[in-house]
C-alpha cells in the first residue's frame, strides 16, 4: 500500500490513515463522518462506539436513498431514450428507410458487486492497527 499518513480527527479522536487517496479527499470524508457522529451525540459528550455505529447507519441510510433516487432517474432516462428511438424509427419508416435492428433497449442489468478499489490502513492513536475497505 502506498501513500502518506494523514491524521484525521473524527468524534474527538485522532486517527492516522494511510491511503493512496489525496489528503484533501480524506479530510473531506473525515469531516463528513465527524458531522454525522456529532449529529447523534448530545452536545458536550464524548463520542462512543455506539455513536460511531449510529453515524454509520445514518450515512448508510442516506446512501441507500441516493441509490434509489439514481435508479429511478436511470429508468426514467431509459424510457425517454426508448421513446426517442421509437420516434426515430417511425420517422425513418415514413421516409422509406428501413431501420436496422431493434430500437428497444435491454433492461438494466443489476450491477455485480465490485471489489473495493482501495484498502486503507487505519491506526487509532496509541492502539493497534485495523484495516477497512473502501
Amino acid at each position: 500500500m502506498s501513500g502518506v499518513p494523514v491524521d484525521l480527527r473524527v468524534g474527538g479522536q485522532t486517527y492516522r490513515v494511510v491511503s493512496s487517496a489525496r489528503a484533501e479527499e480524506l479530510e473531506r470524508l473525515a469531516e463528513r463522518v465527524d458531522d454525522a457522529v456529532r449529529a447523534v451525540i448530545p452536545r458536550g459528550r464524548q463520542a462512543s462506539d455506539q455513536s460511531f455505529v449510529l453515524a454509520a447507519m445514518r450515512l448508510a441510510h442516506e446512501l441507500e436513498e441516493k441509490e434509489r433516487e439514481l435508479a429511478k432517474l436511470e429508468e426514467r432516462y431509459r424510457e425517454k431514450l426508448r421513446e426517442l428511438l421509437a420516434g426515430v424509427d417511425q420517422a425513418l419508416t415514413l421516409v422509406g428507410v428501413r431501420p436496422e435492428g431493434d430500437a428497444t433497449l435491454p433492461a438494466a442489468e443489476p450491477e455485480a458487486e465490485q471489489a473495493p478499489a482501495e484498502v486503507y490502513a487505519l491506526r487509532k492513536s496509541g492502539r493497534s492497527s485495523a484495516r477497512y475497505e473502501r
